[in-house]
């Protein structure tokens, strides 16, 4: 869809689907509920709804971690409103009373409800379903539809495990999936058929806002999830040894490890990035506007390579990085390298953080040095994965041994080159260092940085410029974090939208690191209070290192006080909507936040999701009423709409 606001100041919603609400779904929200969203968007003057991903997770509630980059998750169809669903109406009925009135999202007892209705009416109508020509049609269109149908079948058969514990076709050929798709027709054409009318419906609900003058602004994640039909068929543009993930900061010692593959992008670039535009080309049918997620991949991404797991043993990828002729210039090389790029263990160490342990470990996982009190593991000790499979140690044993294979200041990224480790500098091999080799080691690093940053702002610059020109959507990106340079450069000179997060917009260059002024955002770029990984409007309130300091920031006459009580967050909203960005997006359950009556009791209860967290309440955030009755609600409408206005 071509972006279609024409309007200098634009002012917009995020909600997940999964939280709308309807007198017609069925313990989810469903794309069709959109429509009637967006008359309510309508007459509040909000311009933008932005969803977060809605692709195919199976049984994964989080959003971000997707089995398809193509496929539409199951969950969100309205089964109702499938033409073949018109005889089934009891066991609709049935459905829906079991999941009507719960105030959470249980995505999975729905999705299999779910999936179990149409596969009843999928094996009723199966001869009808067979001879479609629109069904055919649209198959012939899509490409994508035959691995992520196979790869589904395959998954499903093999009790939901992931493709690598398969038995059989792990690495299936063009001729493997064609003849699969053949010979299992019955099975897959289920998930065509689901897939043919997931599209349909979205596409009607996209249509609808269009006719409304509102965009609709999708979201897509850079990563895709190691178990997806895409890395199972086309592993050659993806780095399946190595997995993605952020380094060591003040929120995670250990750094992040997200799971996912990096990209091969030199490979990508030889077939002219043909995935990723397939994948935008899909996008362009339901969306305005889309925002890249963690835009900062695109230019660098930290990669942790397949002998770790901590995100601490990682390092950005590209990179100039040290090769053995530069090592050997400043006298590491040979045994030296090896010191340093090896973890070798006292024999004092071992026994004393191993205690009786120490001779078995030795036994199993480590070769001494000649006769010194000294050992390195033994050869066939690849990873860390080889250290936790042993059996005969305890698990204190196995970790602190995991600490030794993690002591090294060098890791090895290919033949001839390798990168520091994070925390190189509490490494045994640095420390043994005397102070010129420590100065000359440094030297080193600091002479590669400026041709790294080359190297991120080329690829950025590349990687996002054939992303911009490929489609008419408008292109915002998430460039939250501890970013280079470059980034915002390449943004502006491509036009694409940054994002300022209030309580994160400091001048960090400044002594005290004040808020930055919403009226000195940049206006291309995107405001907003909040986001899905952070805490809510009024968690934040209590979390406000200074609410004099925010208050100033946001030119306010009277400081906030520390309660937010409706016109507190009122008067926070309005100075919010003050903002020179060209966007500025809340989210749905914010605004509630200005109503005594529709905001919940309990502020913990409209977060989205606590990252590092892994629970049945991520993820699970609904309406408390229905859709129908939100856009009767006069008095909350009409206030909401006054703010809007303002905004011009």
């Amino acid at each position: 869809m071509k972006y279609s606001l024409e309007k200098r100041f634009i002012t917009g919603t995020v909600i997940p689907v999964s939280a709308l609400k309807t007198e017609d779904s069925i313990g989810i929200g469903e794309f069709l509920d959109l429509k009637l969203f967006a008359d309510w968007c309508k007459s509040v003057g909000l311009d933008l709804i932005q969803l977060l991903p809605v692709n195919d997770t199976g049984f994964q509630s989080s959003p971000y971690s997707a089995l398809s980059a193509f496929a539409l998750h199951p969950v969100y169809i309205s089964i109702k409103k499938m033409p073949e669903a018109k005889k089934y109406k009891s066991d609709l009925e049935k459905i829906s009373k079991k999941w009507e009135g719960k105030d959470r999202v249980h995505f999975n007892s729905v999705l299999k409800d779910k999936l179990k209705l149409l596969k009843k009416i999928y094996k009723d109508n199966y001869e009808k379903i067979e001879k479609s020509r629109s069904i055919s049609k649209w198959e012939k269109d899509n490409p994508w539809i035959k691995s992520y149908a196979i790869f589904s079948f395959l998954k499903e058969k093999n009790k939901n495990l992931e493709w690598m514990d398969w038995e059989e076709f792990k690495d299936p050929s063009k001729d493997d999936i064609e003849n699969l798709y053949i010979k299992n027709r019955k099975k897959t054409l289920f998930y065509s058929w689901v897939q043919y009318y997931l599209e349909k419906q979205l596409q009607e609900a996209t249509l609808y806002m269009d006719s409304l003058g509102i965009n609709l602004k999708g979201d897509l994640p850079i990563l895709m999830n190691i178990d997806s039909a895409d890395v199972w068929e086309s592993r050659d543009i993806f780095n399946v040894k190595n997995r993605a993930g952020a380094p060591p900061d003040m929120f995670s010692e250990e750094g992040q490890n997200w799971g996912f593959p990096t990209y091969s992008w030199d490979s990508m670039e030889e077939d002219n990035f043909f995935w990723w535009k397939a994948r935008l080309k899909q996008a362009a049918k339901f969306y305005h506007a889309y925002r890249i997620d963690h835009v900062l991949g695109f230019f660098r991404i930290w990669t942790i390579p397949p002998q770790y797991i901590s995100g601490s043993m990682g390092y950005y990828s590209p990179n100039d990085f040290l090769h053995i002729d530069d090592l050997k210039r400043i006298g590491i090389d040979g045994p030296r390298l090896a010191w340093m790029s090896k973890p070798h263990i006292p024999g004092y160490e071992l026994r004393d953080k191993l205690g009786f342990e120490s001779n078995e470990a030795t036994k199993l996982l480590l070769d001494q040095i000649n006769t010194e009190d000294l050992y390195l593991f033994k050869d066939e000790v690849k990873s860390v994965h080889d250290i936790y499979a042993v059996e005969e140690l305890s698990d204190e044993a196995k970790s602190e041994l995991v600490n030794f294979y993690r002591n090294v200041t060098l890791i090895k990224v290919d033949e001839y080159n390798y990168a520091t480790t994070w925390f190189y500098y509490n490494s045994r091999a640095y420390i043994s260092m005397n102070d010129h080799e420590k100065y000359e080691f440094g030297q080193l690093q600091s002479s590669k940085s400026g041709h790294s940053m080359w190297l991120w702002e080329n690829q950025g610059l590349k990687l996002l410029k054939f992303m911009k020109e490929s489609e008419d959507m408008l292109v915002c990106a998430e460039d939250l974090g501890t970013i280079p340079n470059c980034v915002p450069k390449v943004l502006e000179e491509l036009g694409i939208l940054g994002l300022h997060v209030t309580r994160w917009s400091k001048k960090y260059n400044e002594y005290g690191e004040p808020f930055m002024k919403p009226s000195e955002y940049n206006y291309l770029s995107v405001s907003t209070p909040a986001v899905h990984d952070s805490s809510t409007v009024r968690q934040w309130w209590p979390e406000m290192s200074s609410n004099d300091e925010i208050s100033n920031a946001l030119n306010l006459d009277n400081k906030l006080s520390p309660i937010p009580d409706t016109d507190q967050v009122k008067k926070l909203y309005e100075a919010l909507l003050k903002t020179s960005a060209k966007i500025a997006m809340f989210q749905f359950q914010d605004l509630l936040a200005i109503n005594e009556s529709l905001r919940s009791k309990n502020a913990e209860t409209e977060r989205i999701n606590v990252p590092g967290t892994t629970n049945d309440v991520n993820w699970s955030y609904r309406l408390s009423f229905n859709l129908e009755d939100l856009i009767k609600m006069d008095e909350f409408n009409n206030e909401l709409k006054e703010m809007i206005k303002k905004r011009g």
